[in-house]
């Protein structure tokens, strides 16, 4: 049975079949500049088609004599460039997945979370290690009672973080919780543990 979180947390406790399972969202969601980004992509879009359609037709058509060559190389780059503004729709409109830790008698299952798009926040740098690490940071971590891994917490500069070695990754936990919520998340950790 896991304890209650600490009043005001982000933490929601759910009975799930064998066991329980803790799950919480990170903060904020982007609020108006999201709608407004979701609105201008829109209107972007609408006349990226435009635009493409109309060079497609001239391609196609042979309109334009000797300008076919330059049309080209523009409708590629265009092309491109309307691509990663569907790819970039889809991340802002996307709603977030919440993080969630299922503990079960002999195992706890950490599934990674997904955040939603906060415009506030977009690190294109950031945002590059994130794409880097997809494949080992969203799918399920498994960790056993009777391994020896052991949950730390540690601080790395001016920050503390919440981590476990995962056969050879070291996965982190709660990155966007605060301080007195990632301390919780530890101790009930480390109390399935030693149970």
């Amino acid at each position: 049975m896991l304890p209650s979180p600490p009043p005001g947390s982000v933490f929601t406790i759910h009975d799930a079949g064998l066991g329980q399972r803790l799950t919480w969202s990170g903060r904020g969601g982007g609020g108006p500049l999201r709608f407004l980004m979701i609105a201008f992509m829109v209107f972007w879009l609408c006349g990226w088609a435009f635009g493409e359609v109309m060079a497609i037709r001239q391609v196609l058509l042979g309109i334009g004599g000797g300008a076919d060559l330059f049309l080209l190389i523009w409708l590629g780059g265009w092309t491109c460039g309307g691509v990663f503004a569907m790819f970039l729709m889809v991340k802002i409109v996307r709603p977030g997945r919440p993080d969630s830790l299922q503990f079960e008698s002999t195992r706890v299952t950490y599934l990674p979370g997904r955040k939603q798009f906060n415009p506030s926040v977009f690190n294109p740098w950031d945002q590059m290690q994130r794409y880097k690490d997809l494949l080992t940071k969203s799918r399920p971590h498994v960790i056993e009672k009777a391994s020896p891994e052991v949950f730390k917490l540690e601080r790395l500069g001016d920050r503390q973080r919440l981590a476990i070695d995962v056969d050879s990754d070291r996965v982190e936990i709660g990155a966007d919780l605060r301080e007195p919520e990632r301390e919780w998340l530890f101790a009930v950790l480390t109390q399935w543990k030693s149970s």
